[in-house]
């Protein structure tokens, strides 16, 4: 196989382990794949010749993934005299994971309209065209907001931009489907910028020459315990010192 790179996720865990035997897998037989140019479709993986082995398309809320060799050592190509074994890929130590790869991607393009974050609308659909069906969306903060449903051939779609807190929002579908879904809109991670700032812009009350004598609020006075904290020290001091002059004086008498 050629990696191209490790640019597609399935492909990126395998960089920098040569030993996975991902680059001496050996095939025999696969079919020739060509992807449309009019398609979102990327190659993940391609064979040392520079065709695709596998092909991945985002295909509406789901994902295809499309391998060019077979996935079973009993595949056999019949055409040739005698029976010729497509690959050998199936028995191979690259296979397991690049399976569980293959289905983590899958399984997550499912699941990516289900995270958003803070801002950004969510959306739904569900398989059904029953009309005026209810719907209510349940924010963080327990408000319950009524969203209309579009019906869109043999699919309801719905969309809820009101995502300003952060949390679990609940679509629940009222009868006949009594069903819940669960959406998250989670706070931005990326670092905000970390830029000078004028402090002539700031308000007044962040001025830094703002001070106590400026204050019409009252001040209290600060006690500091460092005073008494050096006293208890030297007294400790004074303590173990007078221990080891007494123990030596007694211990010359005795």
């Amino acid at each position: 196989f050629d990696p191209l790179e490790y640019r597609h996720p399935i492909v990126e865990p395998f960089a920098g382990h040569p030993r996975s035997g991902l680059l001496t897998t050996p095939v025999w037989r696969y079919y020739q794949l060509a992807p449309a140019s009019a398609t979102t479709s990327r190659v993940a993986l391609a064979f040392h010749t520079g065709d695709p082995a596998i092909v991945d398309e985002p295909i509406e809320r789901g994902r295809s993934l499309l391998v060019a060799t077979a996935a079973s050592p009993d595949s056999m190509d019949q055409s040739v005299t005698p029976p010729q074994v497509w690959t050998a890929w199936p028995t191979w130590p690259s296979f397991p994971p690049m399976m569980q790869e293959m289905l983590a991607l899958a399984v997550e393009s499912g699941m990516n309209n289900r995270n958003v974050a803070v801002g950004e609308p969510i959306a739904g659909s569900i398989h059904s065209t029953v009309a005026n069906l209810p719907l209510t969306i349940v924010s963080p903060d327990s408000r319950e907001l009524r969203v209309p449903l579009a019906i869109d051939g043999e699919d309801s779609r719905w969309s809820f931009d009101d995502t300003t807190l952060s949390g679990v929002y609940r679509a629940e579908y009222g009868p006949p489907l009594s069903t819940t879904q669960l959406f998250v809109a989670n706070v931005d991670t990326r670092e905000s910028r970390l830029e000078r700032f004028d402090a002539d812009l700031l308000p007044s009350q962040f001025r830094q020459d703002f001070s106590a004598e400026h204050s019409d609020q009252p001040t209290f006075p600060v006690t500091r315990g460092a005073g008494l904290f050096r006293v208890f020290l030297f007294g400790v001091l004074g303590l173990l010192l007078t221990e080891s002059v007494l123990a030596w004086r007694f211990g010359r008498t005795n």
